[in-house]
This record gives C-alpha cells, sequence and structure tokens, in this order.
C-alpha cells in the first residue's frame, strides 16, 4: 500500500517561486493565508512529513484542521490512505492525550462514500479509542459517537455501530446507557443498511451488557428486528438469536428465546427458514439435561420437514441424521431412541413418500447412514418398511435408487428381507438401453451396474450379460465410457477370473470388427485394462519396498 498522499491541485497554476518551505514558520504562514496549500502539501510527498516540518504543536494547531478541512471539500484523492495513517498518527499530535484532535478528521473519513475509506476510518478510531484515556473518552469519544449517530449523512451512522463496543466497557454506566439508547435510535433508522449494521452489532453488545440492560435493551431489539421488513435484518437477527441462546439457563431459553426462533417458522422467507433448519443440531446441544427443551427443539424440526419449499424439505433429510448424532452423542441410548423413534423416523419416513420425486431420491443416501448409528432392531422394524415402499414407488429412479443403497441401509443381515421387483427392473432396462436418447441409455449403463452388484453374478449372466455388452458398443462415447466404468465395478465385485472368462474374449473380438464403435469399445477396453495393470503394478512395487525395509 503507497504511503504517499496525494493532494488534488486546484485550477490554475500556482508559481513554485513564490514560497518557500524553508522553515516551519514560513509553512505555517503558507498554510494559513494560501489558498494552494494542497500544492505543498503534495510536494512533501507525505502527510507524516509535513507533520514532522511543522512540530508537534504546528500539527495540532494547523494541519488537522487543514487535512479536515480538505477532506470535507474532497481536496484529496487517497482517502483510504489518509484514513489509515491517522489510526498510528499520535506521536505526530503529542502522544495519547492530544490525539482526540484526530477524531475530527476521523469522522469525516467514516462517512466518505467510499466503503475501503469507511473501513480504515472506523479502524483507525478503534485503535485511537484503545490508548485514549478514560477521561478522554467521555469527554470527546462519546460526543463523537453522538455527533455521528445524529448526523444526517447515512454513512456516518452507518459507522458509528462499530464504534459501540469499542469504548463501551471503560466508560461510566452512565455513558454506558447513552451507548444503548444510541444503538436504540440507529435501529428505528429509516435506511435498512443503518439497521443491519445495528443488528450486526447485537452480538457484540450481549457479549459487554450485564443481564438488566440485555434484557430490558437489547431483547426489544431483537424483537424488533425479527419482524424487520429486510430479509438481512431478520436473518441477523436468527443468528443472533441463536447464537446467544447458550449463555442463559433453560427457563429463559423457553421463555424469552425460544418464541423469538419460533418465529421463524413462518418466515415469507424460505431462506431465513432453512438457515433456522441448518441451526437445528446446534440448538440441541444448548442444554443436554433438559428433555423438554429437547422436544421443543425438534418440534421445530419437524414442522420445517413439512416446509412448502423444496430446497427446505430437501435439507431436512440430512439434518434429520445430524441431530440423531447429537442425540446419541448427548443422551444415554434409552432416551436418545425414544426421541429418534418418536420424532426423526416418522419425519424420514414423510420425506420418503414427498410428492417430489427429488426429495425420495436423497432419502436413500441418508438411511445408509444411519445404519452405523442406531441399534439393529431399529433398522429391522422400520427401515425393512421403509426400503419396501420406495421399491414400490412408480418412479423407477426412485426404485434403482433405493437399490444402489440397499445393503448399506439394512446390512447383510436384512437385505434378505427384501424381494426386488426383478421383473419391472429387467423391463425397464431393457427400454433404456433400446432408447433414442444417449441419456436414457447412460442412466440405464448405471442402473444395470446397481442391479448386478446387488443381485450377484448369476442374476448378471441371465439376465443382464447381453444389455452389458450391447451397451460396450454404443454408438456414443460417453455411454460406452460409463459402460466401462461399470465394467471396472463388475471385476471389482465378481472378480478378474470372471472377466477373463466371459467379457474379456468378447471385447478382444471386437478390435478384428470393421465396425468404427466396436474398435472403440475395444480401446476404451485396453485404456481400462492399462489404467489397472498400472495400478496393481504400482501396489505390488509398494509392496516390494516395504517386505525390503523390514
Amino acid at each position: 500500500m503507497s504511503e504517499q498522499i496525494k493532494f488534488d491541485v486546484s485550477e490554475g497554476a500556482y508559481d513554485n517561486d513564490c514560497l518557500l518551505l524553508n522553515d516551519d514558520h514560513s509553512f505555517v504562514e503558507t498554510t494559513v493565508k494560501c489558498d494552494n496549500t494542497e500544492d505543498y502539501l503534495k510536494a512533501l510527498n507525505d502527510v507524516r512529513d509535513v507533520a514532522e516540518k511543522l512540530g508537534i504543536e504546528n500539527t495540532r494547531q494547523y494541519l488537522i484542521p487543514y487535512l479536515t478541512h480538505l477532506i470535507v471539500n474532497d481536496k484529496i484523492t487517497q482517502l483510504k490512505d489518509i484514513a489509515e495513517i491517522l489510526g498510528d498518527f499520535e506521536c505526530y499530535v503529542g502522544g495519547s492525550k492530544y490525539v482526540h484532535i484526530l477524531l475530527l478528521p476521523l469522522e469525516e473519513l467514516a462517512g466518505a462514500k467510499q466503503n475501503d475509506v469507511q473501513i480504515a476510518a472506523i479502524k483507525s478510531l478503534q485503535a485511537l479509542a484503545d490508548i485514549m484515556e478514560v477521561s478522554d473518552l467521555e469527554t470527546y469519544f462519546i460526543p463523537l459517537i453522538a455527533s455521528m449517530t445524529m448526523n444526517n449523512k447515512c454513512a456516518k451512522r452507518w459507522s458509528v455501530c462499530r464504534l459501540f463496543t469499542t469504548v463501551y466497557m471503560r466508560v461510566s454506566p452512565k455513558h454506558q446507557g447513552d451507548i444503548i439508547d444510541y444503538h436504540c435510535f440507529l435501529s428505528f433508522d429509516s435506511f435498512s443498511s443503518v439497521r443491519q449494521d445495528a443488528a450486526k452489532c447485537l452480538v457484540d453488545l450481549c457479549e459487554v451488557v450485564n443481564f438488566s440492560t440485555f434484557d430490558s435493551k437489547i431483547i426489544p431489539r431483537l424483537e424488533q428486528f425479527s419482524f424487520d421488513q429486510n430479509e438481512h435484518i431478520r436473518t441477523l437477527a436468527l443468528t443472533t438469536a441463536i447464537s446467544i441462546s447458550n449463555k442463559f439457563d433453560v427457563s429463559y431459553i423457553k421463555q424469552i428465546i425460544l418464541p423469538m426462533i419460533l418465529h421463524f417458522i413462518n418466515d415469507i422467507s424460505w431462506k431465513i427458514r432453512l438457515i433456522l433448519l441448518k441451526n437445528i443440531a446446534k440448538l440441541l446441544t444448548i442444554d443436554r439435561s433438559c428433555l423438554n427443551l429437547t422436544e421443543i427443539i425438534l418440534q421445530i424440526l419437524i414442522v420445517l420437514t413439512k416446509d412448502k419449499q423444496l430446497e427446505v424439505r430437501l435439507q431436512s433429510i440430512h439434518i434429520l441424521y445430524d441431530c440423531t448424532v447429537v442425540l446419541f452423542q448427548n443422551l444415554t441410548d434409552l432416551k436418545a431412541i425414544l426421541l429418534v423413534t418418536e420424532f426423526l423416523i416418522p419425519a424420514l419416513h414423510n420425506l420418503s413418500q414427498d410428492s417430489e420425486v427429488t426429495c425420495k431420491l436423497e432419502v436413500p443416501a441418508v438411511l445408509a447412514k444411519f445404519n452405523k448409528l442406531i441399534p439393529d432392531k431399529l433398522i429391522k422394524d422400520y427401515f425393512v418398511n421403509f426400503v419396501k415402499q420406495l421399491l414400490n414407488d412408480t418412479n423407477v429412479d426412485v426404485v434403482f435408487n433405493v437399490i444402489k443403497y440397499m445393503k448399506d441401509i439394512l446390512g447383510p443381515q436384512y437385505s434378505n428381507l427384501i424381494v426386488l421387483p426383478e421383473y419391472r427392473l429387467i423391463c425397464c432396462l431393457k427400454a433404456f438401453i433400446v432408447n433414442d436418447s444417449w441419456e436414457i441409455r447412460k442412466i440405464g449403463a448405471i442402473y444395470l451396474g446397481i442391479l448386478a452388484i446387488q443381485k450377484g453374478i448369476q442374476f448378471f449372466e441371465e439376465y443382464l450379460e447381453q444389455s452389458f455388452l450391447i451397451l460396450l458398443t454404443d454408438t456414443k462415447s460417453t455411454v460406452q465410457e460409463t459402460t466401462m466404468d461399470v465394467f471396472i465395478l463388475l471385476v471389482t465385485e465378481f472378480g478378474m477370473d470372471w472377466a477373463q472368462t466371459y467379457i474379456v474374449p468378447y471385447l478382444i473380438n471386437l478390435s478384428y470388427s470393421t465396425n468404427t464403435y466396436n474398435k472403440m469399445a475395444f480401446l476404451s477396453f485396453a485404456k481400462v485394462c492399462a489404467t489397472m495393470m498400472c495400478t496393481k503394478f504400482r501396489a505390488l512395487n509398494v509392496n516390494i519396498r516395504e517386505s525390503e525395509v523390514k
């Protein structure tokens, strides 16, 4: 970052020979009398050079007021640089006792149009506040906050929100009350950007105020923001309520905090409802001993699983699993099982019957994660029926998706309780394979692999092999590549001996074919073989080296 401060030159050339900067006195006279002093400031390259030449007294008396004048009248171009420099300028004005002189130019910079200038000015004001004596804070900084709060410039009102907590803990209770009143005033500002920053600083204020002030001043503002017409402000109110919910006892949370959170269940913005949903697992960790509070939070979750917005319902499937993890971590197994069977499993069941196929497709992948978490009895009593219902779904994509995850959902001990609708699945696969759309044929190749892995080698050879060979020589290279990926999975599942006996001879014969697509299939196969051989060779190499080391 350049530390050189450039100043705009006024129209009308100035004769540089008419004034000489030979000593402090001549420069001060120039500063006071000349309208074009920015030319001389520019000539000295840096505002710190100017301060050194003038000395501490003249810097306080002339330079800082003049800089303020230039800032107010838009005469300086490098506002960000000067805002940063003024935050570390105390040694040029005589130390911490006199830094209040720097507050006025920084106040003007905090009201600049450019966001980066505002932020730089705020950081400098915070730095100066840290080195000011308490008496100076109350004499100069609090009036600065008051001036910015009541200012007509929106940017100043926006900036002052970042300063409240900077001095709150260091000033007297009277001035602490004034700061809270200033925050309250900005909370009703007509500009949403100002209200938004007032909402942002609520979390920091919660960290510094006592309980009485929090209950009487902060909570009303939080409730106000939760009904604000601006979506971003309501979002901030929600996230603030969630973040502070673990700071109080259960009775206060149930009486004051939770009602505010419950309000957002019916928020007009589905994005806010989604934020609430994503924080449900966090809310469950507030108080592990209060089962009643846990049930209330789970009821919020159940309402959100039935949300009218697809994105919310879709995310709720994953949140149900996250909440199950939290329950088993924080409660006894008996209590966790009771809540899971009462709230979470019925919600999962409803989502598996959702009107949107997207939701149904998401359920099996989440059910598969439950297998390692919940007892076998729950899998048998609940998840076997889930799988059966999904297999009877009218949408074939849902059926194949549940087949893909079936072993992970039920485990080997319960998979044999399921009878797959084989005839229906085979008919669907044949329809996919002969479809004119290559996208459908590609999906058919993926589903063929899923069914083959679930049903085994005998079923594949009897019902799927011919379809698989047809897909290997498909006219679309993308379908060929997908089928070759399926081949790799089948080799992993059925073994290399199976591939060498049934598939490899067929593919080698394709190399003699005059059909271009057959030759392409063979080349794809050769590439796969080369990759597999390289992988095995590397693994063999590693084993040999490890043996040599031992």
